[in-house]
């Protein structure tokens, strides 16, 4: 198991290897469907990236500063494979 802090300083006990998507849906179910994004330790990362160790954790939603970068970025590939 493995402790994931979050902002408000609550801490959950995960497997080792969840990902941040099994953190969003552990808090709640809006929040796993509102979820972008993920910062682990303070680093932008995908909802799919495993976490093997303790951390904190804060989930990216639309209404975070960083969201709409995170959008274009995806979308831009979403674009080049289209073109492609």
């Amino acid at each position: 198991m493995i402790s994931v802090r979050l902002p408000d300083g609550k801490t959950l006990a995960l497997p080792e290897g969840s990902s941040v998507a099994d953190v969003a849906r552990s808090i709640g179910p809006r929040l796993a469907k509102d979820a972008i994004a993920g910062r682990v330790n303070g680093q932008l990362v995908d909802l799919a990236r495993g976490l093997n160790e303790d951390c904190s954790v804060q989930i990216v939603t639309p209404s975070d500063p960083d969201a709409i970068e995170i959008l274009r970025h995806s979308t831009s590939h979403c674009l080049a494979q289209a073109v492609k």
